[in-house]
């Protein structure tokens, strides 16, 4: 046993008594200070000395970690008040929000939410609680995205929020929540707004301003004409000459034009206050489109009209009167702007949930900027074409406004240089 150099001692079982024993109370400082010299112990309390450093730099790694965490934490909790931040678990329940979440869901909802409450459970809105969820799912999922979002309860709040959603994953990469950071944008929503009311508004005054120009003008016109009319026929009775048919024949057309203008006023005028009556029957569209087709042929010998149409009967409740306005406005922009002999194609067709009526031409188009203000009142568009031609530019917002009381649809595919397709739609009872 002197051989093994057990430290000397004279009792080399007790020493390897003492040894284990010092393991077993994890104190290895005895273990290391029983000799400065070799012993049989020696590779292993060589390796309980690496082991006792590397725990020790792990455990100040980890408490190193873990205030890093707090602090993060803490930051996160307390940030400003104008952003909110909270955490969710996959099942949607609080993990840790700010102050600030708090007071916002007591303001918006008005409840007092805690940690382990299901978020979900306190959006009493169906529509809000069904768009949070499939937010919440999509973070989950992985995705991290921004959205601009409107939430709270119609009698309390409703404020918009530019929201962040992000996954939170655990140390094995597996996703075990989620966090949303929201900032109240409802201020600057409200600024954009009223800009955009204002601009409209001064883009209405503009057009209000134009129309009462173009109106003096249109107006000014058939009165002119009449005028002169009269005056004519005025010297032939003073001169006891009778009156001359053509004079009498000639009157019609500015009468009419002056008719047509002041029924365009008035239909804009009952639309706008809500007076315009609808007064359905039962009818067959197809006939209705077919005869309006005759009518513009008579007018427009130049043009050539085609009518696609399906074979059966195609019936249901519309007023004829209103219907035929509507189609005639189409077919009649249609006919100026179309170059003579060109081909005007008319078509009525039952898709699956909707009849629809479409006039397509080949006139000179219309520009994309164009399209969208087209059926607003006082429209007129700015092709030369469009500028030639006489009226208010009521036509197309009075059909809107028509078929909007139909329950339907009116609309327009154009490209400049390539004609326009003009078409209403009708639902299907049922669809």
């Amino acid at each position: 046993m002197s051989e093994m150099n057990l430290n000397h001692s004279e009792n080399p079982v007790q020493a390897i008594l003492d040894f284990l024993s010092s393991l077993e109370s994890g104190d290895f400082s005895k273990c290391l200070s029983r000799s400065q010299e070799p012993n049989i112990f020696s590779p292993i309390i060589d390796k309980l000395n690496q082991f006792r450093k590397t725990l020790q730099v792990q455990a100040e790694n980890a408490i190193a970690q873990g205030r890093y965490s707090e602090i993060f934490f803490r930051a996160m909790i307390d940030s400003p008040k104008e952003i909110m931040v909270f955490a969710l678990d996959r099942d949607f329940r609080y993990l840790a929000f700010n102050p600030s979440h708090k007071q916002t869901m007591k303001a918006i909802w008005g409840f007092d939410i805690e940690r382990g409450m299901n978020m979900l459970n306190v959006i009493r809105n169906e529509s809000d609680r069904k768009k949070a969820q499939k937010n919440f799912e999509r973070a989950l999922s992985g995705d991290h995205f921004v959205l601009t979002e409107k939430y709270g309860d119609s009698a309390l709040k409703r404020h918009f929020w530019e929201d962040i959603y992000s996954p939170i994953y655990d140390e094995e990469q597996q996703i075990i929540g989620l966090t949303v950071y929201a900032i109240d944008i409802t201020e600057r929503k409200q600024a954009e707004n009223e800009l955009i009311a204002s601009r409209a508004a001064v883009e209405l005054a503009k057009n209000r301003t134009i129309f009462l120009d173009l109106a003096a003008h249109e107006l000014r016109n058939p009165v002119a004409a009449m005028s002169v009319l009269l005056q004519l026929v005025q010297k032939q009775t003073e001169k006891g000459q009778p009156i001359n048919p053509t004079m009498i024949a000639r009157l019609r057309d500015p009468v009419n034009r002056l008719t047509h203008l002041v029924v365009d006023l008035l239909d804009v005028s009952r639309l706008e206050r809500g007076l315009m009556l609808l007064r359905p029957v039962p009818g067959n569209i197809v006939a209705l489109i077919s005869n309006g087709i005759d009518e513009f042929q008579l007018r427009f010998p130049k043009r050539r009209f085609s009518f696609i149409k399906p074979h059966q009967i195609i019936e249901f409740h519309f007023d004829p009167v209103r219907i035929s306005q509507v189609f005639s406005n189409l077919l009649d922009n249609a006919s100026k702007f179309t170059p003579d002999n060109s081909l005007i194609e008319i078509t009525v067709a039952s898709l699956p949930s909707v009849i629809r009526v479409s006039v397509m031409d080949c006139g000179p188009g219309i520009p994309k900027a164009q399209v969208a203000t087209l059926f607003d009142a006082f429209s007129r568009g700015s092709s030369g074409a469009v500028i030639r031609s006489s009226g208010l530019g009521l036509g197309l917002s009075i059909c809107r406004g028509i078929m909007e009381q139909h329950g339907g649809t009116i609309g327009v595919a154009s490209e400049q240089g390539q004609g326009s397709c003009f078409y209403f739609e009708f639902p299907k009872k049922g669809s």
